[in-house]
């Protein structure tokens, strides 16, 4: 079973947004007892999605190379709700068998559908704020071929087994996102789901 204090953690940090980086560390306690993490820089290329893929890509280099069974990866823009960790906890108990990602929270997914009381499957959703990646999908994730967002590909390309939990625990800070160049606030796209 996966321990959230055990289990081997990314945050990924554009160099030029420290203070995104001190938010990320002041909100490890709130869910971890063990804080340490290893931080991944961010990526600048000719566009947004293919940075913020090699970002990723790069904590899934980093987790193959190093044989880890699987990895945690979180963005700097990361909040855990109230009783974040406790219900994890609970969640982490009943992961399905099959599961290449899961998530902690998503803001869009074109279609969820219940696997048990504490998971639900979903279908090219966004948000990579705070998901556990199996060793069995890193190849495939590897295999990013820039076409579509990240996120997106790992489920429609990748064909990757994607969970989400039926609380959502972890959301994203409002501010100003590196990807989209403007001020955002994903409350109203949160309406859709529960959160915890």
């Amino acid at each position: 079973m996966i321990n959230f204090d055990e289990i081997p953690k990314c945050i990924i940090n554009l160099p030029t947004r420290p203070e995104r980086l001190k938010q990320a560390e002041e909100e490890l306690p709130k869910f971890f007892n063990n804080t340490s993490y290893t931080l991944i820089e961010g990526v600048v290329d000719k566009t947004s999605k293919l940075g913020i893929a090699k970002a990723h890509t790069n904590c899934i280099e980093y987790a193959k190379n190093n044989n880890f069974p699987n990895i945690l990866i979180m963005e700097d823009d990361v909040i855990f709700r109230d009783g974040a960790r406790k219900y994890a906890d609970e969640c982490i108990k009943y992961i399905p068998k099959d599961y290449d990602i899961l998530l902690g929270g998503l803001y869009d997914s074109l279609k969820l559908e219940s696997t048990n009381d504490f998971w639900n499957k979903t279908e090219r959703f966004c948000g990579l704020h705070f998901y556990i990646v199996n060793e069995k999908a890193y190849d495939k994730i590897l295999a990013y071929n820039g076409e579509t967002h990240i996120d997106k590909y790992m489920v429609r390309f990748a064909q990757l087994d994607c969970y989400v939990t039926k609380k959502h625990f972890a959301i994203q800070r409002i501010g100003f996102s590196d990807n989209v160049k403007r001020h955002v606030d994903y409350s109203k796209l949160l309406e859709r789901f529960e959160l915890l």
